[in-house]
């Protein structure tokens, strides 16, 4: 282990080097079915969003979180909206949430072109299925990967939409345990407050979500310290590992 100096006037400073390890065991992989957050790819623009019949104001409300912010229709008995993907996304599942009664299909394709002429890539993943005034339903369906999904709802009774939410759900396998930051640097004498968040198969970063005690182990408490909250104390120069495990779920 290389220390850093710097040779300053007023003295040399060595800097106490603590990395930061914790790691899931294979065997013991979270798995949930999560929402992918299409209100953030559209706003950052690698989704594209289009509504029929159109109109301007409310194309995020479906994708916000909120199934009381809804995108209105009126005069119509049939809604489209269309998301379009600069890459392929992977959902096998699909909610929606109307104020109103009517069915609704979902279609993707890898291809505008493929999903408006229903050929190549093109797929029907739900067809023509009953929703309720107020209420959620949804439908899991073979894993599926594609950057053009269509949801189409029809209501010929009333020929008004109110659509509070549609979600594609995806599977997340969250695989390990990070430790920021990464090093932890303190000098003997100070302390700072380490994060645990949470890496899934595909490398993306999550907050911490588990509710469960994390307990945090120095291997060298002649070096530094970690108290039960994640906060490191240098004591002495050199280096050493700080882990993080949690037992209720079988990580460490």
């Amino acid at each position: 282990m290389k220390f850093k100096h710097w040779n300053l006037r007023w003295g040399t400073w060595i800097f106490f080097l603590v990395f930061g390890l914790a790691s899931f065991d294979l065997c013991a992989q979270i798995v949930e079915v999560r929402p992918i957050d299409l209100a953030g790819a559209i706003q950052n623009r690698t989704i594209r969003v289009a509504i029929a019949p159109p109109s301007a104001g409310d194309t995020l409300h479906p994708f916000d979180g909120e199934k009381y912010t809804f995108l209105t229709r009126l005069k119509t008995d049939t809604l489209t909206v269309t998301l379009e993907s600069d890459t392929l996304v992977q959902f096998e599942k699909s909610k929606v949430f109307f104020f109103s009664n009517g069915s609704w299909s979902l279609e993707a394709a890898n291809s505008l072109s493929d999903l408006n002429s229903k050929t190549g890539s093109y797929a029907r993943l739900v067809e023509s299925r009953p929703y309720a005034f107020n209420a959620w339903d949804s439908l899991t369906f073979a894993q599926r990967k594609a950057k053009v999904v269509r949801l189409r709802a029809y209501n010929p009774v009333d020929s008004v939409f109110m659509l509070g939410e549609w979600t594609l759900e995806a599977t997340v396998r969250f695989t390990s345990l990070l430790l920021m930051p990464r090093p932890v640097r303190v000098l003997p004498g100070t302390s700072l407050q380490v994060q645990v968040k949470i890496l899934d198969d595909q490398g993306t970063i999550y907050p911490n979500f588990l509710s469960d005690h994390i307990v945090w182990r120095s291997n060298n408490s002649t070096i530094a310290t970690v108290d039960e909250s994640g906060k490191v104390t240098g004591v002495g120069l050199g280096s050493t590992s700080v882990t993080a495990s949690i037992g209720a779920k079988g990580l460490s």
